[in-house]
């Protein structure tokens, strides 16, 4: 944490609403309420390697959004209306595929998969915490300039129905400063990064998520999860417990790796 961070800001539209479902479970895949790190870790992946010209996947397993992981220090996101939660959980029948590899066969079958929808369009705000040392061994001398396009040309989060428009990014400063215990953000929460568990107050939900600094991307069975907490709007939290924060702009974050 003591090396020089940068924080990608951008700003993305939600037309319809998000498919993003638990990874394992019944086949109806029920949604989740909270949009995963390794989803947005994807979301930015997806175009960098389009720009790179990376094969979407190492292998049958790990995507190569994984590539991101080293040089990541951080994602968050928020919601920006400031008014009710604004994604309703509802399920319709689809007609899904899938791969059996003790049968080396594909199957089809159909069944109610969950999805998230929103009766209007939902502005949300990500947030990348990027190590500039990885990032420039990683991308090169002109790094920044290639995560700035990656991030103007996010174009899906999720499944590639889960259609999203940037209309805005930017690369700024991060600084970690010292906490008095006491953190008001209105980005994501990794209450379970610390121990004891953060506590918050205010308007949130809690999700028990793959947690990206121990798990490779795509690859999730048996993997190590982590308590996330997000507020449900706009309107900031209160998380207690937290001796360092992380300032972007006016922007409060708490830390992924508290160390």
């Amino acid at each position: 944490m003591s090396r020089a961070l940068k924080a990608i800001r951008a700003k993305a539209l939600i037309h319809w609403g998000l498919s993003i479902n638990h990874f394992f479970g019944t086949k109806s895949r029920p949604a989740l309420r909270i949009i995963p790190p390794t989803t947005l870790i994807g979301a930015l992946a997806y175009p960098l390697a389009r720009l790179r010209r990376w094969p979407e996947n190492r292998d049958m397993y790990t995507s190569s959004s994984d590539r991101l992981r080293g040089m990541l220090r951080g994602v968050y996101y928020t919601v920006l209306t400031r008014d009710i939660y604004p994604f309703t959980a509802y399920a319709e029948n689809t007609k899904i595929m899938f791969y059996k590899d003790t049968a080396h066969m594909f199957y089809k079958d159909a069944a109610p998969v969950h999805k998230l929808y929103s009766v209007l369009p939902v502005e949300i705000e990500i947030m990348y915490l990027v190590d500039e040392t990885s990032a420039e061994s990683l991308l090169g001398p002109i790094w920044m300039e290639t995560l700035e396009a990656a991030a103007a040309s996010i174009a899906r989060i999720g499944a590639k129905e889960s259609h999203v428009s940037v209309d805005k990014v930017s690369i700024e400063d991060a600084e970690i400063t010292v906490a008095d215990g006491r953190v008001s953000t209105r980005y994501t929460v990794p209450i379970g990064a610390y121990q004891p568990p953060l506590r918050v107050r205010g308007r949130y939900m809690v999700a028990k998520l793959v947690d990206w600094r121990r798990a490779s991307i795509g690859e999730y069975l048996g993997k190590p999860g982590i308590l996330v907490a997000q507020p449900e709007t706009g309107e900031p939290v209160e998380v207690e417990g937290a001796y360092k924060v992380i300032k972007v702009g006016a922007e409060n974050l708490v830390p992924w790796f508290p160390g």
